[in-house]
């Protein structure tokens, strides 16, 4: 005789971390992904799921103006990198959940005052 449930988790009352690091290291990786193909193809739905907030409405707003204009692409497209990261995942009750990408970008130089560090917070809403 077996027998089958389901367990429902509070995510308002469990203190639970906002990922797996494994999870926050594909988020990155996802969001890069769109990232680089909504700029190739200055096509802003290419990374509207995943480009959102103040950098969003900024992102939207230049990629729907670069379309305009160039209806063929980016042909100057280069992707961005972002490596070296390191996650901080909160554990906390209640929603949004959210983590932290601290990453080095190919976007500067490398050392020195012009060496600068991304850091992208991804939210999960339940």
């Amino acid at each position: 005789m077996t027998a089958t449930g389901c367990v429902t988790v509070h995510g308002e009352l469990e203190v639970l971390p906002g990922a797996k690091k494994s999870e926050a290291a594909q988020a990155l990786k996802d969001f890069t992904a769109a990232y680089n193909a909504a700029d190739k193809a200055f096509d802003p739905a290419l990374d509207a799921d995943r480009v959102t907030g103040s950098l969003g409405a900024i992102n939207q707003a230049g990629l729907k103006a670069r379309q305009t204009y160039n209806p063929g692409g980016n042909k100057a497209h280069k992707p961005l990198v972002l490596d070296d990261a390191t996650y901080v995942i909160p554990k906390k009750a209640g929603w949004p959940r959210w983590f932290l990408a601290d990453t080095d970008s190919n976007r500067d130089q490398d050392g020195g005052k012009l060496d600068t560090r991304w850091l992208v917070v991804f939210v999960r809403t339940g």
